[in-house]
């Protein structure tokens, strides 16, 4: 089994908080191809915290199963300062209560593409989002963590 050498176990540090919200009527910005699964629709939302400020239009693919899921996103970011970046998450989503299966817990790797200079960095970092969807306010939170430098 191949272990990580010291240089590379470094502790995930918090990045930036992440909310999305569902819009109904808002056209897809991604194209399907390559995406898992079905376009279930698109939405907007902001990113606040140290390393990244803006906001973001996303669209949502996914296989879904009753109490789980395959689920990517992909979007792009506009952070306050005019940069875009591009991102795609590719992760999984459960019910972990079966009384509550509205309430999904979401994990998700997360890859960004940008020109921008100012964050080329985020081209050679995949961040890690946790948190969770509620499909009856159709409201996303990540938690996003990126390897400490």
């Amino acid at each position: 089994m191949t272990t990580l050498n010291e240089s590379q176990n470094k502790q995930l540090q918090h990045s930036f908080e992440v909310e999305l919200q569902y819009r109904e009527g808002l056209e897809a910005i991604t194209s399907p191809e390559g995406k898992l699964g079905e376009y279930l629709g698109s939405g907007d939302g902001t990113l606040k915290g140290g390393a990244l400020q803006g906001t973001v239009r996303w669209d949502l693919y996914e296989v879904l199963g009753k109490t789980s899921c395959q689920t990517n996103l992909a979007g792009v970011i506009e952070t306050d300062d005019g940069a875009k970046i591009e991102f795609e998450t590719k992760g999984f989503g459960m019910v972990p209560d079966d009384s509550h299966p509205h309430q999904w817990y979401m994990a998700h790797t997360v890859e960004f593409d940008t020109e921008d200079k100012r964050y080329e960095w985020l081209n050679t970092t995949l961040a890690f989002w946790d948190g969770g969807a509620d499909l009856e306010t159709y409201r996303h939170h990540y938690h996003s963590y990126t390897r400490a430098q």
